[in-house]
C-alpha cells in the first residue's frame, strides 16, 4: 500500500477556532475508534504525558500525547507536543478543530496559538500507528512572572496542568517532510514556519470568575417583585423534593420575603418553570410539584399571615432562548421557581440600588490566587461517586472525582461513559457548577472575556467520540474557586444530577 504524506494531526490542530469549545459534558460522535481510551498518564523526561482522544467533531485519533516543552521566547511562547498514534491502522483526519490553548491560572488569562506559524500541514494527511509526531505551536507571550501554566489540547485528552515555563532558545526545524516514510518507533518533526508572529493574529483573553446564589435574578415591575430561584440548586434532576443542601440556604430567601412583602397585599404567588426538553404535560406537572415544594417551605416559615398561590407553567414562559450555542445554559436558566409578591415603593428603590443577588464577577488578585495546580492524569485518584441519567437520547454514567485547585480556579473532573445508544451532534450539551450549601454561594464556570460568545467557558471536553456507545472519556471544567478554607462542595449538573460533599484536593 502506498503511504500518503504523514501529516496527520497537525491538520486537525492547526485549523478552526482559536478559543473555547462550545461543546458541553457529552459530545459529538467521531470517525475514530470507539472504546475507552483508558487515560494512562505519566510524567516523563521534560514533558508530561497521558492518553486520550485528540481532535474535533470532524474526526479524532486515540493517541499518547506528551507536552514536551512550554518555553518563553522573546516575542512568543512555544508549546512543543509529541503525539504517538495508538490506532491499529493509519487514520485519515479531516481538517477542523480547535487550536492549542495556554492557560495562565494565576494571572487568569488564556491564549490561543497563532494560526499561520508553527507546524504546518500540507496535502492529504494520515496518522501512522506507532509513529511519534513532534508539533510546535506558538502563542502570545506569557506574563514574565509565570512559572507554570496549563495546556489544553482539542479533544478528550484533558488538561495538562502544572507545565513548567522554561526559558527557550530558537529552534532549528525542518522546512520540508523527510523523503522516507516513517516506520513504527520513528519520530518525525513536522515542518515549522518560524516567522515572527503577527500581533494582530494573537489572541489573549482575560478569564472571569462568576459567582451567584440560589437566587438567579430579581425583577421589579410596577408594585410587584419577582425573585427567580435556580431549580438546579433546589432540586435533583427530574425531582420535586427540595434537596437537603438547598433547604439550608432557603432560610435567607424566607427572611428576605418576610421583609419585602407588602402587609396590605399579602398574596405570594409561586410558579414553577422547566426547560423545553421533554413532554409538555410532564413538564407542567413537574413545575407544579416544584412550586408546591417551595410553597410548603414558605408557609411553614412565614405562617398564616400570608396567602399562597401556586402555578405550574412548564416550558411556556422561558427567560432564555434555547437551541443555540448556549443551549445548556439557556435551559438551566429556564429551570426555575419564581416567587412574586407586592411591596412598597421604598423597598423597590432599595432593590434597584443594592444588586445583592445579581450574579457577580469575583476580582481575584494574582497574589491571592494560589499557585498553579500540579500535573495529574486520568488515572490519578479514585471517583467519589457515580451519577447516572439520561441526556440527549441516551443513558450516561458519570464518575465524579475530587475537585482540584489550579491558581485562581477550581477544576471539576468527571469521566463520562455512554452506556446507551450511539448518538451524534451536540449530544449531552450540559452545564456544571459547584454549590456551597453553608454559604449559599454558587460557583459558576470560568468565562472568557471578549470571546465571540459571551458565555464561552474554559473547559477540556470529551466531545470527539463521547457519543459512541460504551465509550469512556474524561472531562475537565474550570469553575470559580471558593475560599481556601472550603473543603468540599456540591457538584451540580444540568441533566445528570448532583453529587454532595465532593472534596477539594489541596
Amino acid at each position: 500500500m502506498t503511504s500518503k504524506p504523514h501529516l496527520p494531526l497537525v491538520s486537525l490542530l492547526l485549523s478552526g477556532s482559536v478559543l473555547i469549545s462550545g461543546c458541553g459534558l457529552l459530545g459529538d460522535g467521531s470517525d475514530g475508534d470507539g472504546g475507552a481510551p483508558g487515560g494512562n498518564g505519566e510524567e516523563g523526561g521534560d514533558g508530561f504525558a497521558q492518553e486520550g482522544y485528540v481532535g474535533s467533531s470532524g474526526g479524532s485519533v486515540h493517541a499518547r500525547v506528551e507536552v514536551a516543552e512550554l518555553a518563553r521566547l522573546d516575542d512568543r511562547t512555544r508549546v512543543t507536543v509529541e503525539l504517538t498514534s495508538l490506532e491499529e491502522e493509519a487514520v485519515d483526519l479531516p481538517r477542523g478543530g480547535n487550536r492549542v490553548r495556554v492557560v495562565d491560572p494565576v494571572n487568569q488569562q488564556v491564549s490561543g496559538s497563532y494560526p499561520d506559524i508553527g507546524s504546518q500541514a500540507e496535502g492529504d494527511a494520515q496518522f501512522e500507528p506507532g509513529v511519534t509526531y513532534e508539533l510546535v505551536f506558538y502563542t502570545p507571550p506569557l506574563d514574565g512572572d509565570t512559572e507554570a501554566a496549563t495546556v489544553l489540547l482539542p479533544g478528550a485528552i484533558g488538561g495538562f496542568a502544572g507545565i513548567p515555563v522554561v526559558d527557550g532558545e530558537a529552534g532549528d526545524y525542518p522546512t520540508e517532510m523527510p523523503d522516507e516514510a516513517p516506520e513504527e518507533g520513528d519520530t518525525v518533526t513536522l515542518p515549522v514556519d518560524d516567522s515572527a508572529p503577527d500581533p494582530d493574529d494573537g489572541e489573549t483573553h482575560d478569564l472571569h470568575s462568576p459567582v451567584g446564589s440560589v437566587i438567579q435574578d430579581r425583577t421589579v415591575e410596577e408594585d410587584r417583585e419577582t425573585v427567580q430561584l435556580r431549580a438546579d440548586v433546589l432540586f435533583d434532576f427530574d425531582e420535586s423534593d427540595i434537596s437537603e443542601d438547598a433547604a439550608k440556604v432557603l432560610d435567607e430567601v424566607v427572611q428576605d420575603t418576610r421583609e419585602r412583602v407588602d402587609s396590605d397585599d399579602p398574596l405570594i404567588t409561586i410558579s414553577g418553570h422547566t426547560d423545553g426538553v421533554g413532554d409538555e404535560d410532564y413538564n407542567r406537572a413537574l413545575s407544579e410539584e416544584r412550586a408546591e415544594a417551595v410553597r410548603e417551605v414558605l408557609e411553614a416559615e412565614l405562617g398564616a399571615d400570608y396567602e399562597y398561590e401556586t402555578e405550574g407553567r412548564g416550558s411556556a414562559e422561558p427567560v432564555a432562548s434555547e437551541g443555540g450555542e448556549d443551549d445548556a445554559e439557556a435551559r438551566a436558566q429556564n429551570r426555575r421557581v419564581e416567587i412574586s409578591y407586592a411591596f412598597d415603593a421604598e423597598t423597590a428603590r432599595e432593590s434597584e440600588d443594592d444588586g445583592e443577588f445579581e450574579e457577580r464577577i469575583e476580582e481575584i488578585d494574582p497574589a491571592d490566587a494560589g499557585g498553579p495546580g500540579p500535573f495529574s492524569t486520568h488515572t490519578d485518584g479514585e471517583a467519589v461517586t457515580t451519577l447516572e441519567g439520561e441526556s440527549d437520547g441516551t443513558d450516561w454514567s458519570v464518575d465524579v472525582y475530587p475537585f482540584s485547585r489550579d491558581g485562581a480556579f477550581l477544576v471539576a473532573r468527571l469521566e463520562t461513559t455512554n452506556v446507551g445508544e450511539d448518538v451524534s451532534g451536540d449530544a449531552g450539551h450540559v452545564n456544571v457548577a459547584a454549590f456551597d450549601p453553608h454559604s449559599g454561594t454558587y460557583y459558576l464556570p470560568v468565562r472568557v472575556e471578549d470571546a465571540e460568545n459571551e458565555r464561552d467557558q474554559l473547559r477540556a471536553e470529551p466531545w470527539p467520540a463521547a457519543g459512541e456507545a460504551d465509550t469512556t472519556q474524561p472531562l475537565y471544567l474550570y469553575l470559580t474557586a471558593p475560599p481556601e478554607d472550603v473543603a468540599s462542595l456540591t457538584l451540580v449538573t444540568s441533566d445528570i444530577g448532583r453529587a454532595s460533599d465532593v472534596p477539594i484536593e489541596e
